[in-house]
């Protein structure tokens, strides 16, 4: 689906979508810090931790691993509150989302086996973004 872009823009759009890429990039950061965290456990072995340690080790690993689980979900969740806030600004200001599926272009080719006079006869229905082109 595209989306046809605003005439207008206002500072609660702007504002909204300054949030956004603030929360995208907090996101990002914080997938890449579950990933280091899940690098690191999985690059432990005796050499780094003594097995009487192993416990404690672990313990804060899920900690610190649930923190950022717990962190995560809330950005995903607040990520998708702006998405819907953004979505309800830009419909106020006049937005328009436009379907794909509803661009469809068609071409007719006509063959007579005489020269003579053909009739055809189009029907179809038109959106406010419809445009023709006959050759």
């Amino acid at each position: 689906m595209k989306v046809v872009p605003p005439t207008t823009t206002s500072p609660k759009l702007e504002d909204l979508l300054s949030q956004k890429t603030r929360f995208e990039k907090t996101l990002t950061r914080c997938q890449k810090a579950i990933a280091s965290i899940e690098t690191f456990h999985g690059s432990l072995d005796v050499q780094h931790v003594q097995a009487l340690h192993l416990g404690e080790v672990q313990q804060g690993i899920t900690a610190v691993a649930e923190n950022l689980d717990e962190k995560l979900l809330g950005l995903e969740e607040k990520l998708e509150e702006l998405t819907k806030a953004i979505e309800e600004e830009r419909k106020m200001l006049g937005e328009m989302t436009v379907d794909d599926n509803l661009y469809k272009q068609v071409s007719i080719t006509v063959f007579a086996e005489r020269d003579r006079e053909v009739e055809v006869v189009l029907i179809y229905g038109v959106s406010l973004f419809c445009s023709f082109k006959f050759s």
